[in-house]
């Protein structure tokens, strides 16, 4: 089947600086800088912000595994619970402050698009 741009629509609209009123208020997306080239830095930074948040998700995932294992063999070693379900929360909170670091990180975002595989 071949689509005419009459029965076509687009995904999202975008429109420049200095586009006409008509233009910019019937597009999703409205660039303030002339040029398209502020588009190459929008796919970058969010892909910087996607590469965060895999990473933050990896980090929590080990975390809670690493607590996980120090609490089962505390329990197996010595017979008893070692910590109190308020040292749990706060150890919870205070590793959060670790992760603080990772969104203030040099990531390296990549060429090709990605898309969550977390197994």
């Amino acid at each position: 089947m071949v689509r005419t741009l009459k029965d076509s629509k687009a995904d999202a609209g975008i429109a420049v600086a200095g586009a006409t009123d008509a233009a910019m208020a019937a597009v999703d997306i409205v660039l303030l800088i002339p040029g398209l080239s502020v588009i190459i830095d929008t796919v970058e930074e969010s892909r910087k912000s996607f590469q965060r948040m895999t990473n933050y998700a990896i980090y929590r995932i080990a975390v809670t595994i690493r607590v996980l294992i120090f609490m089962t063999l505390s329990i197996i070693v010595f017979n008893f619970y070692l910590v109190t379900a308020i040292m749990i929360v706060l150890l919870a909170i205070l590793n959060d402050g670790a992760i603080l670091s990772i969104a203030y990180d040099n990531v390296v975002y990549s060429r090709q698009p990605q898309r969550w595989n977390m197994r």
